[in-house]
């Protein structure tokens, strides 16, 4: 039997990197999101769908927000922890997407905490 020599990749051993993108688009679908909320049609986005209840709506609205962007922060570490116990390949990805999805939210409440 051959030995495989240094540099052959025996590709029925690479897992390719599913959950490793899917934890990279969490934080980018979260800043779109996020972003589309801050704009004119965003804000009428919320006034059709919560003004009519009032203060209800504004509860609502700031539960189903908060767990939308909470949630989407979860997901993404989960599926970076995912890559990372499943191997996937390259080994660097599934690390780069966990620090992304821990880091992403803080810097950007540490910026809206400054630009305010």
């Amino acid at each position: 039997m051959d030995r495989p020599r240094p540099g052959d990749v025996d590709l029925e051993k690479l897992k390719p990197p599913v959950c490793s993108i899917a934890s990279l688009a969490c934080p980018v679908v979260l800043v779109a999101l996020g972003w589309f909320l801050t704009t004119p049609q965003g804000n009428e986005f919320n006034r059709q769908l919560f003004e009519r209840l009032y203060t209800l709506g504004a509860i609502l609205m700031t539960l189903l927000w908060g767990f939308v962007f909470i949630g989407g922060v979860i997901l993404g570490i989960g599926l970076g922890i995912r890559a990372w116990h499943a191997k996937e390949t390259p080994a660097w990805l599934p690390k780069l997407a966990i620090g992304i999805n821990i880091a992403l939210p803080v810097v950007v409440w540490l910026a809206a905490g400054y630009i305010k």
